[in-house]
This record gives structure tokens, C-alpha cells and sequence, in this order.
């Protein structure tokens, strides 16, 4: 079961689409981007930093310094053979910081060969490890060439096992990608289990992208200003190229259960976004999104709850209802082909497979082949009048509950009102003449009232040949007109 909920402002969506315009869309989605930014930073700072200035190792941290204020830490620094001036050594923790530019962190376990020189001079180079957690975080001041003055100072991690050998190939799993951008983005987390691969060297050089495949189970981004998106409950696979961000909302493979999304979207989007909820019995709550956010429910019995704004709302298979705040008389309902047509103070919405709509002050059922129009057929057919509102409503709901219209039929044989219009007690004869004045307005044709009488002399109970009355193709036909745009009806228990 998927929980999405997301609020965007207007500020948000266009810093977001200033972003994608001059950066474009990762060409690694969104895992593999990560891993190769942090490749690439990795790649930038070894070339610009290959002489240091000076070295010194005091208990288990190594600090290389270099010239321009920058140096290197590592930490948990342990030696194969502690009294050797050349050898192997493994280390727990690593930085790189540059003051005014750049700090890189990684922890996990590393495997270094060093040589000291008879001078004191130390050389040394990664063997390979192991890589639980790494982070690039810039520090570059506002007034710098390079500082964003849109996000400000980002900061760019992920967490997980990854190992690398000798010849810098780099496998293994990761579980979360982390962000956040000093004037945006308050925190990001993609979290999952996600299998990456790749050469850190040729990555960093730009020759090569990380492969990755797995499964999202969360993605969450809240941004400074109060907005966020967040979507938990996942179990999505993902490949190298997908790109994690709220247009997966639109893929209603990654949604199969009981899903609920709450989403309220500021009216000027810059692209139509789809919340297509998939299998399983969801609810969904929309405002806003200037005509732009739609609904697709899939299959199952779905709740749609609608706040502002126009939407296009598809409500797919099962029995859907779509839910209004405002009262019924302060909306215009009217058919357009196979659509209906909402409109109300705040926007107008296109609205196709919805079962039942339900307003402040009373419902509109639209299942004129379900529960609803077998209902209604069934008042009109037992009482031959219309039905009352909060009675159709009680009985739609038996239905919707898994009641069968037989004792539905029963219920309504043993009603006093059936009694003052049939008798209390008619014999067969009597019942089914009765009901082709009652039901079909018609004298009864000799061949069908033997038919049914015979019927009931076999046995078979009055409900069910009532039922079957109601819902014939004749009386179905005569009912048609009142109730093919819709019919009132008051839910049960409002």
C-alpha cells in the first residue's frame, strides 16, 4: 500500500522547471546520477591534487596537506606491519576539504599501499575496499563564480555497501540516495535496494555511466519553503534510466495496492500531471493544478475527493465515487457523450467511469447497469413510483454491501406500502396481474402470465420473480429516461 502526498508551490515548480531547462533531466536517472557526480568530483579533485605540501600521521589519522589550505583525512588508519616504511593499511573514514569549494566524505574500509622515502617523502594509492557511506557537499561562499544563488550549497550522498578492487571497478548495493541545497531543498531521501556497478575512473573521465537495477521503496523531498513530496509503501523497479521524481505518479504499474495520494498543486504548471493509482481500492484527494492534474483510478472501488481546480477524471473499473464539498445546488452536472461535465465556483472537471458523485447536501448515482439503477428499477417496479431519496439510498448501499437483490425484492414484499398496493394477501394469479399493471403498465400477454404463474407454481418465491420483473429488458426500457443522465439519491448514514 503506496502513501503519496505532495505539495507543491508556485515557487517550487519554477525553480524546478528554471533547473530542468538549463540542466535537463539526469541522463542517469537518478541513482546512477548520484553515484556518478560524487565519480566525477572523485576524478576532478585527484587530478588538481596530485603533490602535497605535507603529511603527518598522529595515532590512527592520516592528514595530507596540500598548499592551497586543503587536505585530506583518513581515519582509523591501521598498518599491516606498523614499524615498515612501505606496506599496506587499511582505514575506516575519509575527507577531502577545501574551504570555499568542496568537502568529500566516505566511510567504510579502504586497503592503501604507502611508501615513506628515506626522505620522509609518502606515496601511496587505493588497493580497493569497501564504501558504506559517501557524501560531496560544496562550501563555495555567495559571492564565488561557481555558488547557485538559486540553491545555494547542495550536498549530494548515498549510503549502502559498495566495493571496489584493485583494477577500480566498484559493485555492490545501494539502500539510500541523499540531497539537500541550502536554499531549496530541506532534505531528499531515495531509499530502497538498488544493485550498482561501474569504473569510478572512466565514469569520472565521462567515457562511462554506472549501471543500476532494483527496487524504490520511498522517495521523499521536502523543500525549504514548506512544500513536499513524499511517496512511501513502494515496491517499484527501477532500471539505470529512470529518473525518481513525482512523474512516477503517472505509472500505474509502481501503484497495485490500497493506494492513497493527497495532492495539492499550485494552478500554473509547466507540464499535465497524472496520478494513475492502479490496481486495488484507492482514495485520492486533488486541488489545484490550473487544469493540469488529472486522475486516472484504474480498476477497483476508489474514493476521489476534489478540492479546486479543472480535472480530467477517469475513474476506471470497479465502483467509484467522486466527492464534493460544496452542495449540489451550487454545481452544474450535465452529459456530454460519455463524459460528465462538473462545473463549480472553482473549476470545471471532465469525469468519465465514475459510479456515484456526493455533494455537501446529497449523491448523484451514475451506475444506471449497477447497483444503483437495479435499485431504482426495483422501487419503481414493487411501489410503481419513483423512489424517495434517503430510502434509494439505504438500499444502494445494502447493494454495495453484497446484498442480493432477491432478499432486497423480499424486504420490499413484506413492506407495508407493497401490502396497500398488492393486497395482504393476494394469490398467484393475483400477484402476477398485478405486476404487469404495477411494473410494465400493460394487460398481461396470455403466454407470459401462464409463464410466470406457472414459475410460481413450482415453487419459486415471489422476490425473485419480482427481481426479475425490475430488471427485464421492458421494464429496464420504460426507466431508461429518468435515470440515464443520473438520478438523486441520499447516502445512507449521512
Amino acid at each position: 500500500m503506496a502513501i503519496v502526498k505532495l505539495k507543491f508551490s508556485q515557487a517550487v515548480l519554477d525553480t524546478s522547471q528554471n533547473m530542468q531547462a538549463q540542466t535537463g533531466s539526469p541522463q542517469n536517472g537518478t541513482v546512477g546520477t548520484a553515484f556518478d557526480a560524487l565519480a566525477m568530483a572523485g576524478m576532478t579533485l585527484a587530478n588538481e591534487y596530485m603533490y602535497y605540501a605535507s603529511w603527518n600521521l598522529i595515532g590512527d589519522t592520516l592528514r595530507v596537506n596540500y598548499s592551497d589550505g586543503a587536505y585530506q583525512l583518513f581515519t582509523g588508519v591501521a598498518l599491516a606491519n606498523p614499524g615498515a616504511q612501505s606496506g599496506t593499511a587499511t582505514a575506516t573514514g575519509y575527507q577531502f576539504v577545501k574551504n570555499g569549494f568542496v568537502s568529500v566524505a566516505q566511510t567504510g574500509l579502504r586497503t592503501l599501499h604507502y611508501d615513506v622515502s628515506s626522505a620522509g617523502d609518502l606515496s601511496f594509492y587505493t588497493m580497493g575496499g569497501t564504501v558504506a557511506a559517501a557524501k560531496m557537499t560544496t562550501l563555495l561562499p555567495s559571492y564565488s563564480a561557481g555558488y547557485n544563488a538559486v540553491l545555494g550549497n547542495v550536498s549530494l550522498g548515498f549510503e549502502g555497501k559498495l566495493v571496489s578492487t584493485s583494477s577500480n571497478f566498484t559493485s555492490g548495493t545501494v539502500t539510500a540516495v541523499t540531497s539537500t541545497a541550502d536554499k531549496f531543498i530541506a532534505s531528499g531521501v531515495i531509499r530502497g535496494h538498488f544493485e550498482l556497478s561501474g569504473n569510478p575512473i572512466t565514469i569520472g573521465q565521462g567515457l562511462s555511466k554506472s549501471a543500476v537495477s532494483g527496487t524504490l521503496e520511498s522517495y521523499q523531498t521536502h523543500y525549504r519553503d514548506g512544500s513536499y513530496v513524499t511517496i512511501d509503501g513502494l515496491s517499484a523497479q527501477i532500471t539505470s534510466s529512470q529518473v525518481i521524481d513525482e512523474a512516477m505518479l503517472g505509472n500505474a504499474a509502481y501503484f497495485s495496492g490500497d493506494d492513497t495520494f493527497e495532492v495539492s498543486m499550485s494552478n500554473n504548471l509547466y507540464r499535465q500531471v497524472l496520478l494513475a493509482s492502479g490496481a486495488g481500492n484507492d482514495t485520492l484527494v486533488i486541488s489545484g493544478g490550473g487544469g493540469k492534474l488529472h486522475v486516472d483510478a484504474g480498476t477497483g472501488n476508489d474514493i476521489i475527493r476534489v478540492g479546486s481546480g479543472s480535472h480530467q477524471i477517469q475513474g476506471g473499473a470497479g465502483l467509484d465515487t467522486l466527492i464534493y464539498g460544496a452542495a449540489k445546488s451550487a454545481m452544474s452536472i450535465t452529459k456530454m457523450g460519455a463524459s460528465t461535465i462538473v462545473t463549480g465556483a472553482s473549476g470545471t472537471d471532465t469525469v468519465n467511469g465514475v459510479e456515484r458523485i456526493h455533494f455537501a447536501d446529497g449523491a448523484m448515482a451514475f451506475d444506471i447497469d449497477g447497483n444503483g439503477g437495479k435499485a431504482y428499477r426495483l422501487y419503481q417496479a414493487a411501489f410503481d413510483r419513483k423512489p424517495d431519496a434517503a430510502g434509494l439510498g439505504y438500499w444502494i448501499s445494502a447493494l454495495d454491501q453484497q446484498a442480493n437483490l432477491r432478499d432486497v425484492a423480499d424486504s420490499f414484499i413484506r413492506s407495508k406500502e407493497f401490502a396497500g398496493l398488492y393486497g395482504a394477501n393476494p394469490t398467484n394469479e393475483a400477484f402476477i396481474a398485478q405486476l404487469y399493471t404495477n411494473v410494465l403498465h400493460r394487460p398481461y400477454e396470455q403466454a407470459g402470465y401462464d409463464y410466470w404463474l406457472g414459475v410460481l407454481n413450482l415453487g419459486e418465491s415471489r422476490a425473485t420473480v419480482l427481481a426479475n420483473f425490475s430488471e427485464g429488458a421492458e421494464n429496464q426500457a420504460q426507466v431508461l429516461g429518468t435515470i440515464q443522465n443520473g438520478f438523486a439519491y441520499t447516502p445512507f448514514g449521512t
